[in-house]
């Protein structure tokens, strides 16, 4: 699925028709062909400058016409059209050439053809407010792109501008336009994703696919932004979403519980952000802060690094194996190979005795790059770690991926 770059300004007029004003790429050279092609060689043979067959193809002789032509015009003669030389053959506006546009009929079918002619064979046929991008315009005919990537002709009359989406005041950047729902999959759903994880509604990876966590994200922007809470991207969610006004979710600020072996020792608030189930079950996590730890214990009372971790994820309902060795090899989940790719709620395994197993020792991501775990060695309880400080560096092995 393809997505337009659209840069939306304050105020833009009611819906306009495409002009017929040919609009080409933005530069032209030796060894290109098409209908681009064929509309500078007819501008040049037109100035006196080229007397060469119009077939499309850009070859020595039309290289010459154009060097000569930009010579006359006090222009770079490069031999390659520019936007400075196509501006000069009044073939470049100056304006983008590619456009939001939607199919405005009043029948019920519009044809694509291959070709700009009635006479070319018929690619797929658009519906009246099919949403396109128009990419040139030649003559009378508009080059336009489906989102689905398909790529044809359709009469210029019938294309409007989105004036649904232009009127929309848009940050600069990529955005799908067309509707998304629960199972949709691409890089229109990781444009979303993104956005979203802006919006702090999103802290999973955006993996571009459409799945309950980001439908969870999508009904939580739409609460937050007085839309209708159906998970549904449409057009108005798109809209409120890519907006400058959309509403950002306030990061949800958690004080941590006392160490329970110095009640007079405060922990700094921490701010989590992720998931529903990320955010409680961190929560959880600190509430024990302070529990001793022991080897072999499994609560509650006191815990090991393993039995903690189990014991956390599994209020949750997801099962842990009860060794750190068992857990990190337990394919629970999609391992993280990097510190920098931690989210929220990931487990961490860690190589503390720098031998081949990789992993005697786990603890759980809490975000804003710390590690809650249950810690031996000086500390002997739950603490909360730095997990960018050189020894945490030095023992990460890996993270794993436990809440979906």
């Amino acid at each position: 699925m393809k997505f337009v770059k659209i840069i939306f300004a304050l105020c833009i007029s009611a819906a306009i028709l495409i002009t017929a004003t040919p609009a080409l790429a933005a530069a032209l050279m030796p060894g290109d062909k098409g209908d681009d092609v064929i509309a500078l060689q007819q501008a040049l043979a037109g100035s006196g400058y080229y007397d060469g067959e119009i077939n499309g193809l850009f070859g020595g002789q039309l290289e010459d016409a154009l060097i000569n032509f930009q010579k006359d015009n006090s222009l770079d003669p490069s031999g390659i059209a520019d936007q400075d030389t196509l501006a000069a053959l009044e073939l470049y506006s100056g304006e983008d050439a590619e456009k939001a546009a939607v199919i405005n009929i009043s029948g019920e079918k519009l044809n694509l053809r291959s070709q700009a002619s009635t006479s070319a064979d018929v690619l797929t046929e658009l519906a009246s407010g099919t949403r396109v991008q128009v990419i040139s315009a030649h003559g009378s005919w508009s080059l336009v792109r489906l989102l689905t990537g398909i790529e044809g002709y359709v009469s210029s009359k019938y294309i409007a501008e989105d004036s649904l989406l232009q009127d929309a005041q848009i940050y600069t950047g990529s955005m799908p336009i067309s509707t998304l729902t629960e199972g949709a999959t691409g890089q229109d759903v990781i444009l979303l994703q993104d956005r979203l994880k802006e919006l702090n509604y999103f802290t999973a990876k955006s993996t571009g696919n459409f799945l309950s966590i980001t439908v969870k994200a999508v009904k939580d922007f739409q609460k937050h932004n007085g839309l209708e809470e159906n998970g549904v991207v449409d057009i108005d969610t798109i809209i409120t979403l890519f907006s400058d006004s959309a509403v950002k979710k306030p990061v949800q600020a958690v004080k941590p519980a006392e160490d329970k072996n110095n009640s007079s020792q405060k922990v700094p608030s921490i701010s989590i952000e992720g998931s529903k189930t990320a955010v409680q079950l961190v929560e959880y996590a600190l509430t024990f802060l302070g529990t001793p730890y022991r080897l072999g214990a499994n609560g509650p009372s006191a815990y090991d690094c393993s039995s903690f971790t189990a014991k956390v994820y599994g209020k949750y309902g997801y099962k842990l194996p009860r060794t750190a060795y068992s857990q990190g090899y337990g394919n629970l989940g999609a391992k993280i190979k990097s510190i920098s790719d931690l989210e929220t709620g990931d487990l961490v395994c860690m190589n503390t005795l720098k031998d081949n197993d990789l992993c005697d020792h786990v603890g759980i991501y809490i975000g804003d790059g710390k590690l809650i775990h249950c810690a031996s060695g000086s500390d002997m309880k739950v603490v909360i770690s730095n997990i960018n400080s050189s020894y945490y560096k030095n023992v990460f092995s890996w993270g794993i991926r436990i809440i979906d």
